[in-house]
């Protein structure tokens, strides 16, 4: 990559990460207390934690040397740094042998974790450094609404899973923006769904592709399980909401959600993306369906993963360097969300150039 497109690159995704709010998680990724969920945002090791029902965001460096607090995707754990021990709670830091600490020139009593901003949205956690907008002007109300009625059936994390692109954030989320190239790419997987042409809408930082189905098996299913689940609002067909800059939930008949955050790497020589996605369901109210709706959504959740699979390996294939800020030259009705994703780019690079 030439100097001055990774110069760009960098400072668009520097914006992107510090300054935009960040859709991670739902509420029941982390619903025990103790309960983390973690991400990496480019430079940014965070974990989304639960302390007696209070959820705050860490930036996963203890302040004593710099050692990680937790070390997986997620988990359950009390916040004690495995090096020395100290361990931290809302307002409070213990230190082993604070003692020995009188020739230091802070008390390490008053050290505590690093956080970012965080906002529960319906509940849907969001996350952000120095935020340039409120959340709702940045998503927009239209989103926000949509979030309100999505986030009113969700009530369990069904599963989290990770998949590696060797492909910069910015080709993943246009893969994963555009249907075009569902039929070849999908032809075994989301194709077998029989998605039509769909309508997309566009906001000033998100958009949405909304499809119908013609695949008579997903409409019996579909039918089968809204009558064995908790399902308060019923929003029909495929959808798929993109909130910038890293942020994407889909959903077929409002049966699950899977929500997938692209977490970027540290760098555009790095060319890669870690894709964290995961699968939440509403409760299941109908016992005696039990085993057979936990099957299908298990089967979802294999089917989801397929799919991105696939994504990981067609966007491995795009040249890292042929990515512009610029419209696509050549564009099909069906990636009219990638020009609109290089706007929001454009947009951000403006912003950035505000903030030097």
């Amino acid at each position: 990559m030439d100097r001055n497109r990774a110069s760009v690159f960098l400072m668009i995704q520097s914006v992107c990460v510090q300054n935009f709010w960040h859709l991670v998680c739902h509420r029941s990724s982390v619903a025990a207390h103790g309960s983390y969920l973690r991400v990496q945002l480019g430079k940014y090791d965070l974990f989304v934690h639960n302390h007696k029902g209070q959820l705050s965001c860490y930036v996963n460096k203890c302040p004593h040397r710099s050692s990680r607090i937790v070390d997986s995707v997620s988990g359950k754990s009390s916040l004690q740094c495995p090096y020395h021990g100290w361990s931290f709670q809302p307002f409070r830091t213990a230190v082993p042998r604070s003692e020995t600490f009188d020739e230091s020139p802070r008390d390490p009593r008053e050290a505590f974790l690093d956080q970012w901003f965080l906002e529960d949205h319906s509940g849907f956690i969001f996350v952000a450094l120095k935020p340039l907008f409120p959340l709702i002007e940045q998503i927009g109300k239209d989103s926000s609404l949509l979030l309100e009625r999505i986030g009113s059936s969700l009530q369990d994390c069904h599963s989290s899973q990770v998949i590696h692109y060797d492909a910069s954030w910015m080709l993943a989320v246009e893969n994963a923006l555009e249907p075009y190239h569902v039929s070849k790419v999908h032809p075994k997987s989301l194709g077998t769904v029989g998605l039509d042409d769909g309508v997309d809408t566009l906001w000033d930082w998100s958009s949405l592709w909304h499809a119908s189905s013609a695949n008579a098996r997903i409409s019996r299913v579909s039918t089968l399980i809204k009558n064995c689940v908790d399902l308060r609002d019923q929003i029909g067909g495929y959808l798929s909401l993109y909130i910038f800059p890293f942020s994407m939930l889909s959903s077929t008949e409002s049966l699950s959600f899977a929500l997938q955050l692209y977490q970027p790497s540290l760098s555009c020589e790095n060319a890669s993306t870690s894709l964290l996605t995961t699968l939440y369901t509403p409760s299941i109210v109908n016992e005696r369906m039990r085993d057979s709706v936990e099957a299908f959504y298990r089967s979802t959740a294999e089917m989801n993963f397929k799919i991105f699979e696939e994504d990981a390996r067609i966007s491995s294939l795009v040249y890292p360097d042929s990515w512009s800020i610029e419209p696509l030259t050549y564009f099909s009705t069906l990636e009219l969300k990638i020009n609109h994703f290089r706007d929001c780019c454009k947009k951000a690079l403006s912003l950035s150039c505000g903030l030097v």
